[in-house]
């Protein structure tokens, strides 16, 4: 973000990740939503291999709005799960963790770290952090 407050400005920095914070990250379970060709609900196009339920049985609606589902509960209040890096990252509030299927794939785990996260400890910590900090850090 300080790279965008010294090209825009303040302002219109801050404007940008407003509007990130609002519309960023992965939307798997939140603001979007796959059902495929048998009806079965998944939480983006790209989790076909977890089903929260099939239009079938149950309306759209019900199954979407069902946070007994202990995945659609989980990514709908992510920031309060994630682990690792992503949990004391300054940015997750623009990324919230970016893609937890990534996650998953990588680790076995939803809320682990998006492996394709490029930010050093400083850009996720703050200068405070110090420099040397690898990106796996």
């Amino acid at each position: 973000m300080e790279h965008a407050r010294d090209w825009f400005g303040g302002d219109r920095a801050s404007a940008v990740r407003r509007y990130l914070e609002v519309n960023g990250g992965d939307p798997a379970g939140e603001r979007i939503a796959d059902v495929d060709y048998q009806g079965n609900v998944h939480p983006t196009q790209f989790w076909q291999g977890y089903s929260l339920g099939n239009v079938r049985d149950r309306p759209f609606g019900a199954i979407w709005e069902d946070d007994s589902n202990p995945l659609l509960a989980g990514l709908r209040n992510r920031e309060e799960h994630l682990t690792g890096r992503c949990a004391t990252c300054r940015h997750r509030g623009v990324c919230r963790g970016g893609s937890r299927l990534r996650a998953f794939a990588a680790e076995g785990d939803v809320f682990a770290p998006d492996p394709q996260c490029y930010l050093t400890r400083e850009e996720r910590l703050g200068p405070a952090a110090g420099v040397g900090g690898s990106v796996a850090d």
